[in-house]
């Protein structure tokens, strides 16, 4: 009986996707794992979704620690079952592999031990977690063995004995045979090529002439017969202890592999453990690593598809290697949606989409990242059953169409709403119009079992059918009719025309032949198809002019962010104006407060005394506005929060002079600050609360200052905002500091600015001294400043 699902995945070639797969292991175990574990059994959704987070948190994890390594994997099932065989051993160089794999668990294990990524790495920390790891296993295994898979010589005291003796004889066979062939290099006996290697022993080249002239024995010969290669006498016992030796070595290097077998035996079901938990690993990295090479994605599973710039797997891979483009494409399952008619032109792409989603669903059912944008959405299928090709049976003796419809019948049979069933040109292989009669009664008892169906086809009665039924909806592969080529991209919404008659007349049909044709259609067909002509004309007009709307919304979008910022910038730059302006009416009011002072104090007219004291309480009411004002400006330009709240222990800044200093107490509205050593009692109204010392130390600490000896010792900050005035004061005189300058001159004018810089110097505890300049070198414009 037919396998119809393996016959599916055949047509699919989702074997060659396998294949893809597989190339990105590491292990040959590891596929067989992978195999066992994923492509021999049917997975539950619960499963595939465990598989999913772990290939998103290794992706995360990779992304975050690109060493992190899966590299030892080694199957040790042939060693497992013969390990309680008496005298078993297990070759050095296994158990060398072995030893890579257990490190490579103990390296795992402590790594997720010790990462602070908790959240992102939740599932695989408690993977790395569950399996228990046993230190003697390696400990006795690299106590034998050492980093090159040879056996250390300290494994047995007796070793060690055979390998100091034959470090001792092959001294001595070097002396001896040294000495051998400076003797015949006396006597003029060798050959020109001196010595060589024979049967692992060194000999001496001699001309054959000459071969009895040195005792010795002959272990070969030229072809020629004139050099014979011989064992010199003084070497020959030598060589025969240190042969001795070898086997004796050897026979010690059995007994300690036996005694480490044996000591293997006991830890087989957790080394059995080892090799697959290993084995699990190589599959996470593997999956990941083909995600990468397909552009994929983890996908969501859920009820219906819903795909963003899908494609086909094989066709991106090819794409890639041939450094060309593949177009995806968006595809949607709305809800009460359960088939999906594609038609088009020959050749426009419709087997190769209907074949894509019949991929992205195997793929799914396998925990196989999908080639489509994140967050798309796949449904888990029981059955995938596909209508692909040609079903002819030879062996049965069926034609293409009989064996179709044993295909159909076994499709109603096991239809249900966890199937898929793809049908590639429906209702091809018999008379049109008995077979699209015949496809359309096959689809209806299909989805009377709510079963997900995608079929393409040429057939109008079944692009007719699809827009008849509230529960199936039509696409189409676009097509170019001005230039007569597909354009191999997926159109939803309507069916499609086959463009029969527009692809013969680019192929060069004789005209005649293509009227007639028209003449001998069923006239409702030609006109259908038309009208379907037509549609995908007005449907590719709309896209155009909803791409050209989707840009000028774009562009609006830009320039209103712009205009925002724009607005934005200009309404700073005024409250920075009118902040100045009302610093510049307080010293106004300063100045003439001082002058009506000094006017005071000459007068002594009663009647001008009171009018001097009306002036004074309307600038008395001024300068409480004008300060008032300046605090409001100098909130919103500094983006203060009006909600802040203050408590103990906080950071401030006090608005009027900029000062900083920490709240010791608070009573209601009045806080008491300490400002360096000098405490101070401020309304709450007046300070603004700062980040922790903490944090600000943090970010300076990131702020690097490049030391220039050729830097100016000069800073002119004319014409300034204070508060740009003062960030730029703070910048040279950190670089003032760094370039080891004594002395550096500011220039600030007379106005508030000066005062404000004058307060911020205070705050210098590097600054010694700092006065105004000579006045014919500016006055009290210009500050120099000594450290």
């Amino acid at each position: 009986m037919i396998n119809y699902k393996e016959q599916t995945e055949k047509l699919l070639e989702f074997d060659l996707v396998l294949n893809e797969v597989y190339r990105c292991f590491l292990s040959e175990y590891g596929i067989e794992f992978y195999k066992k574990n994923f492509i021999d059994k049917e997975l539950k959704r619960s499963e595939i979704e465990k598989v999913y987070i772990y290939l998103s948190e290794y992706r995360f994890l990779k992304t975050q620690f690109p060493d992190f390594t899966i590299q030892h994997i080694f199957e040790f099932n042939f060693h497992l079952n013969k390990l309680d065989i008496e005298n078993y051993v297990v070759p050095v160089e296994d158990i060398f592999n072995l030893g890579l794999l257990v490190s490579n668990v103990r390296d795992i294990k402590t790594f997720f031990k010790e990462t602070t990524n908790q959240n992102e790495l939740e599932m695989l920390m408690h993977k790395a977690g569950v399996l228990f790891y046993d230190t003697a296993l390696l400990r006795e295994i690299e106590r034998v063995i050492d980093e090159n898979g040879k056996v250390k010589s300290s494994a047995s005291k007796e070793l060690a004995q055979i390998r100091d003796r034959k470090k001792s004889i092959q001294s001595e066979i070097d002396n001896a045979f040294s000495r051998a062939l400076n003797a015949a290099k006396q006597s003029g006996h060798l050959h020109e090529i001196q010595e060589s290697l024979r049967q692992s022993r060194r000999v001496l080249a001699l001309q054959s002439a000459f071969k009895r002239s040195i005792k010795g024995i002959i272990l070969d010969e030229s072809e020629s017969g004139n050099v014979v290669y011989m064992e010199p006498a003084e070497t020959i016992y030598l060589n025969n202890e240190a042969s001795e030796l070898e086997r004796e070595e050897d026979r010690e290097i059995r007994k300690i592999l036996m005694q480490l077998t044996a000591f293997l035996a006991k830890y087989k079901n957790l080394i059995f453990q080892y090799q697959e938990y290993m084995a699990e690993w190589d599959s996470i990295q593997a999956l990941v690593r083909f995600m990468a090479k397909i552009d994929g994605s983890i996908p969501k599973i859920g009820n219906k598809f819903n795909l963003k710039n899908a494609f086909h797997p094989l066709l991106k891979l090819k794409t890639k290697k041939d450094h060309t483009s593949v177009v995806p494409f968006h595809l949607t399952f709305e809800e009460g949606y359960h088939l999906l008619v594609i038609s088009g032109p020959n050749a426009g792409g419709k087997t190769v989409t209907l074949k894509t989603l019949g991929l992205l669903g195997l793929m799914t059912k396998k925990a196989i990242p999908i080639p489509a944008e994140g967050n798309s959405v796949v449904p888990l299928f029981a059955d995938i059953i596909g209508d692909l090709g040609d079903l002819q049976s030879i062996e049965d003796e069926l034609s293409t169409y009989s064996s179709k419809l044993r295909l159909w019948n076994h499709m109603m049979k096991c239809a249900n709403q966890d199937s898929l069933f793809l049908f590639d040109e429906l209702g091809d292989g018999t008379d049109p119009s008995f077979g699209a009669a015949m496809a359309q009664s096959v689809l209806e008892k299909i989805l009377s079992h709510k079963s997900i169906i995608i079929a393409t086809t040429h057939y109008s009665d079944l692009k007719k059918f699809s827009e008849s039924r509230k529960d199936t909806f039509s696409a189409s592969m676009l097509f170019d009719e001005t230039k007569l080529e597909p354009l191999f991209k997926l159109s939803v919404g309507f069916p499609g025309s086959s463009y029969t008659f527009h692809i013969a007349r680019k192929m060069g049909l004789n005209a005649e032949v293509i009227k007639r044709a028209e003449a001998l259609s069923e006239s409702e067909k030609v006109k259908y198809d038309r009208q379907l002509f037509k549609l995908e004309k007005k449907e590719k007009d709309l896209h155009l002019q909803k791409k050209e709307l989707e840009k000028s919304e774009m562009e609006l979008k830009k320039q209103l962010k712009d205009w925002n910022r724009l607005h934005l910038d200009m309404d700073l730059m005024r409250k920075k104006m009118r902040y100045e302006k009302t610093l510049l009416l307080q010293e106004q009011i300063a100045e003439k407060e001082k002058e009506l002072k000094l006017f005071k104090d000459g007068l002594k007219n009663k009647k001008k005394l009171e009018e001097l004291a009306h002036e004074q309480e309307l600038l008395n009411e001024e300068k409480v506005e004008s300060a008032k004002t300046s605090k409001e400006l100098f909130k919103q330009i500094h983006q203060v929060d009006p909600n802040q709240k203050l408590s103990i222990g906080n950071r401030v800044q006090f608005i009027q002079t900029n000062a900083i200093g920490i709240i010791e107490k608070m009573n209601k509205d009045k806080v008491t600050v300490i400002f360096d050593n000098m405490k101070s009692t401020i309304s709450a109204s007046e300070l603004i609360l700062l980040p922790p010392e903490e944090n600000k130390k943090k970010a300076v600490t990131k702020r690097l200052i490049a030391i220039d000896r050729s830097s100016s010792r000069e800073l002119d900050i004319r014409g300034k905002f204070t508060y740009e005035g003062i960030a730029e004061l703070d910048d040279f005189i950190n670089r003032a500091l760094l370039n080891n300058f004594h002395e550096i001159k500011i220039i600030h004018g007379k106005g508030k600015l000066r005062t404000e810089i004058i307060n911020q110097l205070r705050q210098y505890k590097s600054v010694t001294k700092y006065e105004a300049a000579l006045p014919e070198n500016g006055g009290e414009g210009v500050t120099y400043v000594y450290f």
